[in-house]
């Protein structure tokens, strides 16, 4: 029985691959090889190999965006800084290419309106967490920069052994509790 070719399982099994490689080796005819479907076929879906792999950078932050809401609902605050770290940090540790695959749109690919639009992406979130400790649009934007700068380069060395293999998650909590020294006091 033949499977019925669409977007949704290109972009799975695309997934799979970046995850199993990384989202360098993907290829448009590799894909098809793997689906056992003509490399055309494919272009209906994904007009060029720069679509599948911004689509495949979504379907990753989509996984990681839900991850978050979940473990952020009864959460607020600081706690809901650690948690975000927390979160993020263990998504990329079982998903090693992720950050590859999340920082593609902004490395000239071709970003869709669509996705320039989606309110819904990690850095909101973060500073929907920060909106209430952090009055000041600019230092709150701020803060955020710093924020995802550590915990994205600190996951990145760390999966690299930079840090050995030491409380990598405990060094994390502790590199959020110095920089969050730098928030307000927290408000009643």
């Amino acid at each position: 029985m033949k499977t019925t070719l669409t977007r949704e399982l290109i972009v799975s099994e695309a997934y799979q691959v970046a995850e199993a490689e990384t989202i360098a080796k993907l290829s448009l005819r590799g894909m098809a090889r793997r689906l056992e479907v003509q490399p055309q076929r494919l272009y209906h879906f994904f007009p060029s190999l720069d679509d599948l792999k911004l689509a495949v950078a979504m379907h990753g932050r989509d996984i990681l965006m839900h991850q978050l809401y979940e473990k952020l609902v009864p959460v607020s605050g600081r706690d809901a800084l650690y948690v975000f770290a927390d979160t993020v940090f263990d998504f990329a540790k079982t998903h090693p290419s992720f950050q590859e695959m999340l920082t593609l749109a902004y490395k000239g690919h071709h970003v869709d309106a669509e996705i320039e639009e989606t309110s819904a992406n990690i850095g909101s979130i973060l500073m929907a967490i920060l909106t209430p400790m952090i009055d000041d649009e600019t230092k709150r934007k701020q803060f955020a920069q710093a924020y995802l700068s550590l915990l994205f380069g600190y996951a990145k060395l760390s999966l690299y052994g930079f840090f050995g293999e030491g409380d990598l998650q405990g060094n994390l909590d502790d590199m959020i509790a110095f920089l969050a020294v730098a928030l307000p006091e927290q408000k009643n």
